[in-house]
């Protein structure tokens, strides 16, 4: 050997480095959900709770997981989205009760179940659900608005359509 001036390798410093690494992997499970917010918690990707907002400590990762999403803030989609120029039928094309077309656009507004614990009858709560069983919940959101403006439109005349009935 020559000059060191290096920490010694041995059975002791291999131990603490070692409990410093396992240190530094429990702090990565630490996490914060802002007020708006909710966090899904999964195992092994699979669903475990779900936790409001503050500081949590979850097991880091490979073993469980946290999706957050937010749950207070308002969504809004405008229906339809077309290009005029491409020559193609707007999605916006309605059949009214007197078998008219009317041109509709409208936006739709839709948040996220806030709920913490699941509701009578359900598995898992709002936020847990959107994430697992929607696979995508923007296409979900417009094909669901269209359908229930189309009942709307198709159960009334034209000129209710455009006056009485608007805001309907």
């Amino acid at each position: 050997g020559g000059p060191g001036g290096g920490i010694p390798i041995n059975r002791t410093t291999g131990g603490l480095f070692a409990a410093g690494l396992v240190a530094l992997w429990l702090a990565s499970g630490v996490y914060q959900v802002e007020s708006e917010e909710l966090a899904v918690v999964t195992t092994f990707g699979d669903y475990a709770s779900v936790q409001g907002p503050g500081l949590h400590w979850h097991i880091p990762a490979p073993v469980q997981g946290v999706r957050k999403q937010p749950v207070l803030s308002l969504r809004d989609m405008v229906i339809p989205v077309s290009d005029r120029r491409s020559g193609q039928l707007s999605p916006g094309l309605m059949l009214t009760g007197d078998k008219n077309i009317v041109d509709i656009a409208f936006t739709v507004q839709w948040r996220i179940k806030p709920n913490l614990i699941p509701e009578q009858g359900e598995e898992m709560p709002g936020v847990a659900q959107y994430i697992f069983n929607i696979e995508d919940p923007e296409a979900l959101v417009r094909m669901t608005g269209e359908a229930a403006m189309r009942e709307v439109v198709g159960r009334n005349t034209l000129d209710v359509v455009q006056t009485e009935g608007r805001s309907e």
